[in-house]
Parts: structure tokens; sequence; C-alpha cells
């Protein structure tokens, strides 16, 4: 599977396969379909009620689907593969990248700032 947007890269560690979250709210964020897509903004059907919301999903092929809502409702959404793991830094086209730090026993992910735990 190969594209203008990169062919997708496996995670360097298993542990990051799966969905990760900051709360059951960012867990039941509903964002719409849309593959292949960096897109920040306000979106109406997209609401935070006041706390920040981060949620992730690692597949096992290298896609990445991703949803931070500030307690504005700021959203930034990506859905791409992840065309490399350099360091601590999820790559993707169109010049999205995520910082990220798995800890030392696979149970919580600090993406961008926000620790999530895995569900």
């Amino acid at each position: 599977m190969g594209c203008c947007c990169g062919k997708p890269v496996p995670p360097d560690d298993e542990k990051l396969i799966g969905t990760w979250a900051n709360s059951e709210k960012a867990l039941s964020l509903r964002t719409g379909y849309g593959a292949y897509r960096v897109k920040k903004g306000y979106f109406g059907f997209i609401k935070s009620g006041g706390e920040r919301l981060t949620r992730i999903t690692i597949k096992d092929n290298g896609w990445i689907s991703y949803v931070a809502v500030s307690e504005k409702n700021f959203c930034k959404l990506i859905d791409m593969p992840c065309t490399d793991w350099e360091g601590e830094t999820m790559k993707m086209a169109c010049s999205a990248s995520l910082k990220y730090e798995l800890s030392s026993d696979g149970e919580s992910l600090t993406v961008d700032g926000v620790t999530l735990t895995k569900h």
C-alpha cells in the first residue's frame, strides 16, 4: 500500500500498537471518516466539554489515527500512515509529526505533552 503520502512503516516497539486516550470521553470522540487527512481547526461536531481530550490509535502496519481537542474545542486530526519512527517522533506526510514517549513499563504513552493510557 503506497501512495503519494508514503508507505506505512510499523512502529519500532509492539507496545505502541493499540488505542491510547487520556479519558473515557476522549475514547468516545466521533471524528468522522477521512483517510489521508491532516486538519486543524474548529469542527462543530467535535466538542471537548471544557477539558483537553486526546486519543491515538496506532495500527500494526503503521497507520496513525489521532485526534486532540483543546479546552476551547480547537481540533487537530491526523489520519495518515507513519512513514518514519525517528527517535521519539512519528513522521507522516504533509509535514505532520507527533512527539511521543513510551513509559518504560509500556503502561503510558505521552503524545505532544499529554499522557495517555492504553484501552
